[in-house]
C-alpha cells in the first residue's frame, strides 16, 4: 500500500490562496498552485471525497493538477483549512471537537448537527471559530461570494461558521443547483459543495457502480454549464476514501490512568498522556505512531506547539478507531470506505480547471 504525507503548499488548503491571487490579492503565501483568470468570474465545485483514484476510475480523459489533502484527511479538518486559510495545527478542528489543550478540555464541535441541538448547549459558538473565511477577504475587496449548499446543512455549525459573509442559497438536487449557478451571474465567486459523493461512498464503498454513475451525470451537469461560458471553473476535493474492514475500540487507553485525552479522526487518533509501550498498543507493522514534534509537522508545522498532541496514531491498513461512547459501539466498521489517514486513496485529490 502507498502512503502519501500531505504537502501543505500543494493542497486543498492552498487552495485558498490561489483563488485570492486569482482575484488579485494579496496573500500570505502563494504555494504551488496558479490560477489563470480568464473571465474574472470562477465557480468552484467542491465534490466531497473524489480522490484521484475515484477520478481516474471514470476514464473521462480529464487533465488534472495533483494535489494532497491535509491530515486528519476529513471533511471537518479540510473544509476549515481551505475555508479559513489554516492548517491543521492552526485551526486544531478535528472530529467534532476542537482541543483546547492548555486548559485541559476538549469543545463539542457539532459540525453537522442542527444549531443549537440538545447535545449542543445553546450558545454562540461562533466567538471559538471566529476566523474569516475566504468569503471574508473577497468581501473586503467588494467581490460578492455565494455558496449553493444542499438543504440538510442548513441553520448547521458547518454552514454558520465556513460560509461566514457569503450569500447562501440551498438546493435539493443537482439539477436545482445548476440552475442556482447560471441564475446568479452577477457573483464573482461561487462555491457548490457536493455531500453525495463522500455518503455513498461511505455506505457502497469507493468502487461501487452506483458512484461512478452518478460521478458521470455529475460532469455531464458540469459540461452544460461550461457551455455557458459565463465562469472560469475549477473541481476539487478535500479528501478521497480508501476500503475499511474493521472498528478498534480504544478501551484500553480510556480505561488507562496515564492517558489524559483522546480526541482527532477515526483513522488518525490523537492522544495526550505518557505511555511508556505505545509500540505495543500500536504495532509499527500496523500503526504510524507519530510524536509530538513529528505531529506538528504533519498537522501544518504552524501554530501553538504546546497544543499539539503527545501521540498521532494512523492506521496503515483498513481500519477504523473510536471510543465507547456509552452506549452499544459494535466492534465493526459501520463503513465500508472512509478517510482520515495517509493512504494514497486519502490523500491525493485533483484540481481540474476549465
Amino acid at each position: 500500500m502507498k502512503y502519501i504525507f500531505p504537502d501543505y503548499e500543494n493542497s486543498i488548503y492552498n487552495l485558498h490562496y490561489a483563488i485570492l491571487d486569482y482575484f488579485g490579492i494579496k496573500n500570505r503565501e502563494r504555494g504551488k498552485i496558479k490560477l489563470e483568470n480568464k473571465k474574472n468570474k470562477l465557480l468552484f465545485i467542491l465534490v466531497d471525497s473524489l480522490g484521484i483514484n475515484l477520478l481516474n476510475k471514470l476514464d473521462l480523459k480529464l487533465k488534472y493538477h495533483e494535489m494532497t489533502s491535509v491530515l486528519p484527511s476529513s471533511t471537518p479538518t479540510a473544509l476549515p483549512s481551505f475555508f479559513f486559510g489554516l492548517r491543521p495545527s492552526e485551526h486544531m478542528i478535528f472530529i467534532r471537537t476542537k482541543t483546547t489543550k492548555l486548559s485541559g478540555t476538549l469543545l463539542w464541535f457539532p459540525y453537522y448537527y442542527v444549531y443549537p441541538t440538545r447535545s449542543a448547549p445553546i450558545v454562540d459558538i461562533t466567538f471559538v471559530y471566529n476566523f474569516d473565511t475566504i468569503f471574508t477577504k473577497l468581501k473586503k475587496k467588494e467581490l460578492k461570494s455565494l455558496s449553493i449548499i444542499h438543504n440538510s446543512l442548513e441553520n448547521t455549525a458547518l454552514t454558520k461558521i465556513l460560509y461566514k459573509d457569503s450569500d447562501i442559497k440551498y438546493y435539493l438536487n443537482w439539477f436545482d443547483a445548476v440552475e442556482l449557478i447560471l441564475e446568479n451571474k452577477n457573483y464573482d465567486f461561487i462555491i457548490w459543495y457536493l455531500m453525495d459523493i463522500d455518503d455513498l461512498s461511505h455506505q457502497y464503498s469507493i468502487d461501487h457502480p452506483s458512484i461512478l454513475l452518478a460521478l458521470k451525470y455529475l460532469f455531464e451537469l458540469i459540461e452544460y454549464i461550461k457551455e455557458k461560458d459565463v465562469f472560469d471553473i475549477i473541481i476539487s476535493a478535500d479528501h478521497g476514501q480508501t476500503k475499511v474492514n474493521k472498528m478498534r475500540l480504544l478501551e484500553e487507553l480510556q480505561n488507562n490512568p496515564n492517558v489524559e485525552r483522546i480526541y482527532g479522526d477515526r483513522r488518525a487518533i490523537m492522544i495526550d498522556g505518557e505511555l511508556e509501550e505505545i509500540n505495543k498498543i500500536f504495532p509499527e507493522d500496523d500503526y504510524f505512531v507519530f510524536y509530538k514534534e513529528e505531529a506538528f509537522k504533519l498537522l501544518g508545522g504552524r501554530g501553538n506547539k504546546k497544543i499539539m498532541p503527545d501521540y498521532l496514531i494512523v492506521p496503515k491498513n483498513g481500519e477504523e478507531m473510536r471510543m465507547r461512547l456509552g452506549f452499544d459501539d459494535k466492534p465493526e466498521s459501520e463503513f465500508k470506505s472512509a478517510h482520515g489517514g495517509l493512504t494514497e486513496d486519502e490523500q491525493k485529490i485533483p484540481l481540474i480547471t476549465f
